[in-house]
């Protein structure tokens, strides 16, 4: 994954036996962060999962997650957000054709930096670059109200 790791069994069991993990917990692998990634033991039923961060808590936390599936989604997503902090992205104009007020619309949703002329200049040859954003305002995006944007937009990261 290219998130974290899952131990080898040896590992699991190594470190299952050292505190804070010793009696509850299954310590089965880490992100790559700073995170251990743990599991609820003699738990029948309920939340199993969770991470651990070894240099911010003392004590394991509830767990959080009921499923291993969930739990590494969200771990995908905490890399994902890490990884990209930095990250830039071209927004590309691929299509084009309802009016002005569509044009005006990414422009102030996507906080383009660019003026309304050159907007419309741009939006004559197609594809076309309307400026760059950050991996917030592409994750931002995301969101069913931004919806639109899928049919007007691609982000390419620089």
């Amino acid at each position: 994954m290219p998130f974290g790791e899952i131990f080898d069994y040896n590992t699991m069991m190594k470190l299952s036996k050292e505190p804070p993990f010793v009696g509850e917990w299954l310590a089965f692998g880490k992100d790559k962060l700073f995170c251990f990634w743990v599991c609820k033991t003699n738990c029948t039923e309920g939340k199993f999962y969770t991470t651990w961060d070894h240099e911010m808590e003392k004590e394991i936390g509830e767990p959080v997650f009921d499923n291993i599936v969930d739990f590494f989604y969200e771990c995908e997503e905490e890399w994902t957000d890490f990884d990209n902090l930095d990250s830039k992205y071209d927004v590309v104009l691929v299509k084009f054709g309802k009016g002005l007020s569509v044009l005006g619309r990414i422009k102030k949703d996507l906080n383009l930096i660019i003026s309304s002329k050159d907007l419309l200049i741009r939006s004559k040859k197609l594809p076309c670059s309307l400026g760059v954003v950050s991996y917030e305002t592409v994750k931002r995006s995301k969101e069913p109200k931004y919806n639109y944007l899928k049919e007007y937009v691609k982000f390419n990261k620089i």
